[in-house]
């Protein structure tokens, strides 16, 4: 006999619900294949590595080439001019920065501008590092409109540096362009960080 409420044929089996524990994660820390304990974001493939000496401190930059589709809204060239311009207490400590790709589930699920770790082991160099992320430079980014006080504000210093948001019934979408996503990086996250 034929159940309409019954749709999905598994409805009342063990097998039901199965891919509700197929939850997308950023995965958590773990053993690489070197068995050490790393972070998703401490992970650099194939990179190229400079040492430079801004102020008198030596750093390593950490250039990791982005895809096709992504790209980083400024330069180890502005970064190092940018830096040159800080007071010389504020590098201090100041150790690696590095351009990361990140995956698409990362970037999805985790976007960040950049973030700073006060230690961080990239296996090609070890330090406190500012971490910047390659992004599209011509894409969305959506969130919702229950956000927190800190989001909210968050998001009007995001209009400052000059990005369009858009306002639907229950979320709001950002715009990333090159020249909004390069304000926001290079004079607000690198100074930040």
């Amino acid at each position: 006999m034929r159940r309409p409420e019954r749709r999905n044929r598994k409805t009342g089996t063990k097998d039901f619900g199965w891919r509700a524990q197929n939850v997308m994660r950023v995965p958590e820390p773990n053993k690489d294949r070197h068995g050490e304990y790393r972070s998703y974001f401490e992970i650099i493939e194939k990179a190229d590595v400079i040492e430079v000496t801004i102020q008198g401190h030596e750093m390593t930059m950490i250039y990791e080439h982005p895809r096709r589709d992504m790209g980083y809204p400024c330069s180890p060239k502005d970064v190092i001019h940018l830096l040159s311009l800080v007071p010389e207490t504020d590098l201090t400590g100041l150790e690696v920065i590095a351009f990361r790709q990140p995956t698409r589930t990362q970037s999805t699920l985790d976007f960040v501008w950049g973030r700073l770790r006060y230690y961080a082991d990239f296996r090609i160099a070890a330090g406190s590092a500012i971490v910047l992320e390659a992004m599209n430079l011509n894409g969305r980014i959506k969130r919702s409109k229950k956000m927190s006080v800190e989001r909210a504000s968050e998001f009007e210093r995001l209009r400052e540096d000059g990005h369009r948001i858009e306002e639907t019934r229950r979320e709001y979408i950002l715009q990333i362009t090159p020249k909004t996503a390069r304000n926001t990086v290079l004079y607000r996250t690198v100074l930040h960080e």
